[in-house]
């Protein structure tokens, strides 16, 4: 069993990373006995059609166009409701900054209480 997970397109359709993808197909051409490969299509609920897909995008080169695209490609961009909660939660830093400033220059200003106060 291959341990890279397969993850879900937003209809639903299954997504095989490109690890997965590779590791599969190298499986698949080291297998020589009869019913081996029916056996690794059955582990990875796959039929012969994707192979087929997987083997002609392996072949025509477009693995190796989409690897240097993934690592030239900049760490995850954030979508405007990330950066809406980014510049709140840095607005309400600030603010708990102040109130902390403040509280400490009060505490400064009134010093400690001594302890005949207290009684």
């Amino acid at each position: 069993m291959i341990d890279i997970e397969i993850g879900r397109t937003p209809t639903g359709k299954r997504s095989f990373p490109l690890a997965f993808r590779i590791e599969f197909l190298r499986r698949w051409d080291a297998c020589v006995e009869r019913g081996v490969r029916t056996r690794l299509l059955r582990e990875h609920a796959l039929v012969e059609s994707t192979v087929r897909r997987l083997t002609a995008a392996r072949d025509r080169g477009e693995w190796t166009t989409s690897m240097v695209a993934a690592a030239e490609k900049p760490g995850r961009r954030m979508d405007s409701r990330d950066r809406a909660e980014l510049a709140r939660l840095r607005t309400e830093n600030e603010a708990l900054r102040r109130k902390v400033e403040q509280a400490e220059a009060a505490q400064e200003i009134l010093g400690k209480p001594s302890s005949s106060w207290s009684r």
